[in-house]
């Protein structure tokens, strides 16, 4: 499922956005939108979005702002910055926090759904190689894990009994969340 928050001071705007971009058929599944980025962080504490559409300029905390601390708890969420003002600092800033884009006001919602359509298909990549990592991890023959212990100077036999304890402890308990 992937998530998208909206956050947008100008009411038009933002309610022009959730109108005329086709969501679904870009491979979203569920839009939340939010009219400052106090509001946004509240909403994003439990609803988790993987691609933020966010002004840069509101009221109180800016975008940017807004950004940099869902990535300190999310680092593979999406970006695509929306401005009614070209600023090389804003753009800077979008670069370095790894936007998908910087959309500049009046906005094109055919550049808006191109943006929209990149930032899915990278979490849809991102999300295919967390599963291979945690598929890999989960198929890893005990005999495997005794081996790298092994080469990896656990001789003792009570550190590498708990260490191979813990693993299969923390490999049933993802079988079990993966079913």
């Amino acid at each position: 499922m992937i998530r998208l928050q909206v956050v947008e001071d100008e009411a038009p705007i933002r309610n022009g956005i959730i109108r005329h971009v086709p969501f679904a058929e870009l491979g979203v599944d569920e839009v939340r939108s939010a009219s400052s980025a106090e509001e946004a962080l509240e909403i994003m504490s439990e609803y988790k979005p993987d691609i933020i559409i966010s002004d840069i300029r509101m009221p109180g905390m800016g975008g940017i702002e807004l950004c940099k601390t869902y990535k300190n708890k999310a680092k593979d969420c999406q970006i695509i910055f929306i401005s009614g003002f070209s600023d090389k600092e804003y753009l800077t800033t979008a670069i370095s926090l790894g936007a998908v884009n910087y959309i500049e006001k009046p906005i094109d919602i055919e550049e808006l759904k191109k943006s929209i359509k990149k930032a899915v298909d990278a979490v849809v990549k991102i999300n295919r190689q967390h599963k291979n990592l945690l598929h890999s991890v989960l198929t890893l023959p005990e005999e495997a894990i005794k081996d790298s212990l092994h080469q990896n100077g656990e001789k003792t036999g009570r550190r590498k009994a708990f260490l191979l304890q813990s693993y299969l402890l923390l490999r049933k308990g993802l079988l079990a969340l993966a079913q």
